[in-house]
């Protein structure tokens, strides 16, 4: 797409950043409209991981055991 002589591009480009990125946003998702259900669900979960993670029933490990972990995960993984 040639946007050299597109006036709708230009003043995009003219509008402050967060206009663009709420502009950008929206466009995005005329495209592909968001699965409401699928979505409510997942916030649902993470919020619920986030309660039980606070409340610290969740098992936790530092970042670099966390990355070993998946390091030897992996290589398990390429070795099948």
């Amino acid at each position: 797409m040639d946007t050299q002589n597109l006036p709708v591009f230009d003043a995009a480009l003219a509008l402050p950043p967060a206009q663009r990125s709420e502009l950008a946003d929206k466009l995005v998702l005329s495209l592909a409209p968001p699965e409401r259900d699928g979505n409510e669900k997942m916030i649902t979960d993470l919020a619920a991981q986030l309660d039980a993670f606070e409340r610290g029933e969740l098992e936790t490990i530092d970042g670099p055991e966390a990355l070993a972990e998946l390091r030897r995960r992996q290589a398990r993984r390429q070795s099948s």
